[in-house]
């Protein structure tokens, strides 16, 4: 049974997933589409499923209102009106704007603004080929906070050099596209290339009508949703990215548009996958042994949320299957916490199929489930990378919090295994995304540093409890909610990819020569991680049974109220017979028989109340049992953690 978004998704990142539908019958290779802007591209698919929460949803989803390819046009023919269309981004001898120039020219780039600190003006298509031949590509100035390998002062453009080295990688892993796919756009991607299209075509329709304005927000205020650069992104995420990195790492800093945020998310991991979304349905229809834990914790994601607030709701519908899926799909990982948060920003985004074709992306080809590993080893290795920087960048925070004994799992951990979205604003958590989808999870490192750079001087003022309280959930305060400032502060920590690998090469080599206290430390640190979520499952377990405790004393006093009112009852029906034999003694017999025939019937009665609560009284007995065992048991556990606090504070003795 396949699991349709739902109907009326809440909160304004839902757009998504109820603009557009569902990917049923496409072809089942990652390869993205091909740039040749002259070779025909197939039509998506008439039998999908979506969503029939808006107006907008039904117009994008009933098949007379999809644009479709035909003719030999290119998808790269339909985003632009015909009077504004500029060549093909993979002709030869074409800039990205659209600007014809000669292989020799470098490629000029997009008129963005060169301060990122605010969002760039919009470009409408014409002003935007005029200034692609007069703005050029003036370098930024020097950056003092950036480290090499060699741990000194650079310069280069590091989101850039992350941005390239992710689409190495993506190209390594990538498999080959069905046969025949070389010389048209491959299904999913044209598939999300249609999408974008209707999308488009709706928003313009809307603002013709003067509905919709299309306006994209970010932490500063709106700007237009500049439908050229992007469609150009859609049509050929690679080309653009690999020819003008640096345009494009500027338009993602000042934030992905909400109502295609999905798809661009989708078009840089190349998630959209048929073959995933009917293993999906497949695995709906199967059983986890985590469900009972993933039912619990699923109160505890983004609980603010209008989405996700309604227990049972079709909000936590879809964040149950979708995590319950995964652990079906990879059983070693099984079931983290952590994951319950990324699932819910992808479920703000688009529908659950996809968002578990993307999770799975992320997991595999971002290599985020190290994370989640039983031994937790790229947590630990991002944890080392993390610490390391801090000590090179940051030498007063690092000594500070060595001298406070605060250690970064204590709450760095929560930062990497939820993409932020733990403690942090979903608007951040948005835009945070936007870049890992980009450049990769190392560049969490990035926004990580920029948090403490901006916090230095208040960090190094306090003691263990505020410091701790401080890094969990005060970081981003001094922000003021502006979420551009942290992009901006992000894109000035100059931490090179060579630098990260080599720190990544280091705590291989540092694990690999361990010594065997160490991993008797790590050893007593998993088991107290485990002994630490025993007892909080024994706290929940108890706090369950005291709720039916107390629901049992509420229907004992209720029973024992009942028996005393039928105690009055007697009493008055004795009065009333009273009465009746001095008014009737001429009838003193019959009503001697009346009489007797009530009172046996009112022993009888009184007689099965008695018993009914002498079984009463013997379940309270045995609850308190219960009650007694279950605190006996936690006692138990308590001084057991108490012992193994102890032998760990002996061994972090013994060890210096």
């Amino acid at each position: 049974m396949t699991e349709s978004p739902p109907s009326s998704p809440k909160g304004r990142n839902a757009t998504d997933s109820s603009r557009r539908p569902s990917l049923s019958a496409l072809d089942t290779s990652r390869e993205q589409s091909s740039a040749s802007g002259d070779e025909t591209t197939p039509s998506p698919t008439k039998s999908s499923s979506f969503s029939k929460g808006s107006a907008l949803s039904a117009f994008i989803g009933h098949p007379k209102h999809r644009r479709k390819p035909s003719g030999g046009k290119s998808i790269s023919s339909i985003f632009v009106p015909r009077s504004e269309r500029a060549p093909s981004i993979g002709s030869v001898g074409s800039d990205v704007s659209g600007q014809h120039r000669s292989d020799s020219e470098p490629a000029p780039p997009w008129p963005v603004s060169e301060d990122t600190s605010t969002p760039a003006t919009p470009a409408t298509p014409a002003t935007e080929l005029a200034a692609s031949s007069t703005i050029s590509s003036a370098p930024r100035p020097p950056s003092t906070f950036s480290i090499d390998d060699a741990g000194t002062p650079t310069n280069g453009f590091v989101e850039e050099e992350f941005l390239i080295a992710r689409l190495e990688e993506q190209k390594r892993s990538q498999t080959p596209q069905p046969e025949g796919s070389k010389k048209a756009s491959y299904w999913p991607t044209a598939y999300l290339q249609s999408s974008f299209q209707a999308m488009r075509d709706s928003f313009t329709a809307s603002e013709a009508k003067g509905g919709a304005d299309g306006k994209s927000e970010d932490g500063e205020g709106e700007e237009q949703l500049d439908w050229d650069f992007w469609g150009k992104v859609m049509n050929d995420y690679e080309n653009v990215a690999r020819k003008h990195p640096r345009t494009f790492t500027k338009k993602l800093q000042h934030g992905i548009p909400d109502a295609i945020r999905g798809m661009i998310w989708q078009l840089m991991c190349k998630g959209k996958s048929p073959e995933l979304e009917a293993q999906y349905a497949n695995l709906l229809t199967r059983t986890s042994i985590h469900e009972k834990i993933i039912q619990r914790d699923l109160a505890r994601t983004f609980p603010k949320h209008e989405r996700f607030a309604e227990p049972g709701g079709p909000g936590q519908e879809s964040l149950f299957n979708i995590i319950k899926a995964y652990s079906l799909y990879d059983p070693e990982i099984g079931y983290c916490q952590g994951i319950a948060f990324i699932v819910g920003a992808l479920l703000l985004n688009m529908p659950d199929e996809e968002a578990f074709c993307v999770l799975v992306r992320l997991m595999k080809d971002y290599n985020l489930r190290e994370l989640y590993t039983p031994q937790m080893t790229g947590l630990q290795m991002r944890l080392y990378q993390y610490d390391k920087l801090v000590e090179e960048l940051f030498p007063s925070v690092h000594k500070h919090l060595e001298q406070q004994d605060i250690k970064s799992t204590m709450y760095a951990s929560q930062w990497f295994m939820t993409m932020f979205a733990y403690r942090f604003p979903l608007d951040i958590v948005f835009r945070i995304m936007d870049i890992v989808f980009a450049e990769g999870v190392d560049s969490m490192l990035r926004f990580a540093l920029a948090l403490i750079k901006r916090n230095v001087d208040h960090i190094i003022t306090l003691d263990f409890e505020a410091g701790l309280e401080f890094l969990k959930n005060g970081l981003f305060d001094v922000y003021g909610g502006s979420v551009a400032a942290l992009i901006v502060d992000a894109s000035g920590v100059r931490v090179t990819k060579h630098r990260l690998d080599k720190l990544g090469a280091e705590f291989t080599d540092m694990m690999r020569k361990a010594s065997p206290e160490a991993k008797e430390v790590q050893r007593l640190e998993i088991d107290n991680r485990r002994l630490m979520e025993t007892v909080r499952r024994m706290e929940a377990e108890f706090e369950q049974l005291n709720r039916e405790h107390i629901e049992l004393a509420n229907k004992l006093l209720e029973t024992r109220v009942a028996r005393d009112e039928k105690a009055d009852q007697v009493d008055r029906l004795r009065m009333e017979v009273e009465r009746a034999a001095e008014e009737k003694e001429l009838a003193r017999k019959e009503a001697e028989v009346a009489v007797k025939e009530e009172m046996d019937r009112l022993a009888v009665k009184n007689l099965e109340l008695t018993k009914k609560n002498a079984d009463l009284v013997d379940e309270v007995a045995v609850l308190n049992d219960v009650l007694r065992d279950t605190k006996t048991r936690f006692a138990e556990c308590e001084n057991e953690r108490g012992e193994l606090q102890r032998k760990w504070n002996g061994l972090r003795k013994a060890l210096g």
